[in-house]
């Protein structure tokens, strides 16, 4: 006993632990420096603050050796064992820091790039770079009300919260809606195979699973009820990963679109967006994008619903057609209304549409311009212009799958096979999972003849997707072109196995008999096929085939009966 006291009186009188609580206050400090000023205000990397705890941590020995040997009043030398430890001490951190931090960006979060527009003006732009964006999924809301009529809250709350959040260049979002005229999104299908095709009452383990594989770091949820005229919002973020609970929030009001925005500022205080680029970041208030009108949002969500859930057409396009009634000025009701004309074959009411976003288009965020311009001018005959739009996109939006397959569309068409193909790999680099981009990478190589790298992507197809049908005739289909019909024939009659009713690979292996000349089988498959057919769509794949197999037989009257 007399010993500890003796231990801890020798450390008093020495001021090691008076040295230390000083070093300790210090090091609060210079962190809240750090945090609060460089990361915070100079927009640096927030590694610098774990940079930071770990150096002054790693350095407590040289501290503690400084402060027992010098702590005393009074001259002293330097000892042995301050000459190695310290030197030892600095040597050990330098390796520690190397270790965890060879791979940090302790820099900017922020970088300065230089682009064209379509009208050769320089715009020099500063982005963050992709390590620091915040990637978030945002659910469906659930209505926990008694009030159906309040259902389309469930979907419009949402939509609100995605176009809100994409004016922020920090924020990489992932819903249902991808922001493009296909609705239809990779989330929805995932939710969709799972059983629930509405998007309602998903469990929290399938939204962790989904946000998981769509690579997001975060997920959001959400619910609502209403009393009186007063909306009540609950919504709560998690942590994908692991799966935790970040924070849990509550929102009254009675005006949505206020409370969206209120949502959309405590969700980026929350994701830990730097507090300086939410003060000067471009903010717009939600209802200066959608409209002031509740009914108008209302019928906008009602049509865009009966669409993606629906296929009603005719529903969805009643709905927008009241909502920009209702509301003139709502470019997005207009961009989807576009869509559907589009679908429809309308084309001059689909232009009549385009005329109406691009006279507000300045009331969406920049990525949705990016897309809008590009169709704007492509329904103009000015392709090129289109595609320097698309070229912006990107070098603005590095992190954006969706830049990256539009532009590899537009490269497509203008037979640039190998930058299409550099944009699928670059998209396969940003999310390896995002797989059907290698069945499109090996179609292209297909395409330019090279066909033994065609077959090394459908195989890694094969490997990731064993369970998909289209692993194995997309490797037949490549064997059909190049001569190989026992292996062609093999691959489709493993496909069968998956699927076993699939009109296209039937047709397949009924085109194989046909030329290996065995007529009379092929012709007998072509007929049991069309009786299998379902849909026009089945019949008029048996069709397009039984029309150059009479041609060959110079049966020319039946060849132009099914052509």
């Amino acid at each position: 006993m007399k010993t500890k006291i003796s231990f801890f009186k020798n450390l008093w009188q020495r001021r090691v632990l008076q040295i230390l609580c000083i070093y300790f206050g210090a090091s609060w400090a210079i962190i809240e420096f750090v945090s609060s000023l460089l990361v915070d205000r100079y927009l640096l990397s927030p590694h610098l603050i774990d940079f930071s705890i770990v150096i002054l941590l790693s350095l407590i020995p040289s501290v503690l050796l400084i402060a027992y040997f010098h702590g005393k009043p009074g001259k002293d030398e330097w000892t042995k064992f301050e000459k190695i430890g310290i030197p030892v001490n600095i040597i050990l951190s330098l390796i520690l820091l190397f270790f965890i931090f060879n791979e940090k960006d302790l820099g900017a979060t922020t970088k300065i790039v230089t682009i064209e527009n379509e009208e050769g003006e320089k715009i020099e732009r500063v982005i963050p770079k992709s390590e620091f964006r915040k990637k978030i999924v945002i659910f469906f809301f659930e209505n926990e009300s008694a009030d159906s009529t309040l259902n389309w809250l469930q979907y419009g709350i949402e939509f609100a919260l995605i176009l809100d959040l994409s004016q922020d260049i920090f924020l990489q979002v992932s819903s249902i809606y991808t922001g493009s005229f296909d609705i239809s999104s990779p989330v929805y299908e995932k939710m969709k195979r799972a059983g629930f095709p509405k998007g309602i009452g998903l469990p929290f383990t399938l939204k962790k699973k989904i946000a998981g594989e769509s690579h997001m770091n975060h997920f959001l949820s959400g619910s609502f009820t209403k009393q009186n005229d007063t909306l009540f919002v609950k919504t709560k973020l998690y942590d994908t990963k692991r799966g935790k609970l970040i924070a849990e929030n509550s929102f009254k009001g009675t005006d949505i679109f206020q409370l969206v925005d209120e949502i959309t500022i405590k969700l980026k205080h929350d994701l830990e967006v730097p507090a300086r680029h939410i003060e000067e970041a471009k903010d717009l208030p939600i209802a200066e994008m959608l409209t002031n009108s509740i009914p108008a949002y209302k019928m906008y969500i009602t049509g865009l619903s009966a669409m993606l859930f629906d296929n009603d057409y005719e529903n969805a396009i009643n709905n927008l057609e009241q909502s920009v009634s209702e509301e003139p000025t709502f470019a997005l009701a207009y961009c989807y209304q576009y869509s559907m004309y589009i679908s429809l074959n309308q084309r001059t009411k689909a232009e009549n549409s385009m005329q109406n976003v691009m006279q507000y288009i300045y009331k969406l965020p920049e990525k949705y311009q990016f897309l809008l311009k590009c169709e704007y001018y492509f329904l103009n005959q000015d392709p090129d212009n289109g595609f320097l739009v698309v070229k912006m996109w990107v070098e603005l939006y590095p992190d954006d799958i969706s830049a990256h397959v539009f532009l590899g569309i537009l490269y497509m068409m203008r037979n640039q096979m190998d930058e299409a193909i550099s944009e699928y790999k670059c998209i396969l680099e940003l999310d390896p999972e995002q797989y059907d981009y290698l069945k499109e990478i090996g179609s292209l190589y297909e395409q330019k003849g090279e066909f033994e790298e065609a077959l090394k992507y459908y195989t890694q197809y094969a490997k990731q997707c064993p369970k998909d049908y289209s692993s194995y005739t997309t490797i037949g289909d490549l064997s059909y072109t190049m001569g190989d019909y026992q292996q062609a024939k093999s691959y489709y009659e493993k496909a069968l196995v998956l699927e076993p009713d699939e009109i296209s690979t039937l047709v397949s292996l009924a085109d194989i008999e046909n030329k290996l000349g065995n007529f009379e089988k092929a012709l007998e498959q072509y007929e049991s096929i069309l009786k299998l057919s379902r849909t026009p769509q089945d019949s008029a794949e048996v069709y397009s085939s039984l029309e150059p197999f009479y041609e060959t037989k110079g049966q020319i009257g039946k060849s132009i009966k099914y052509a």
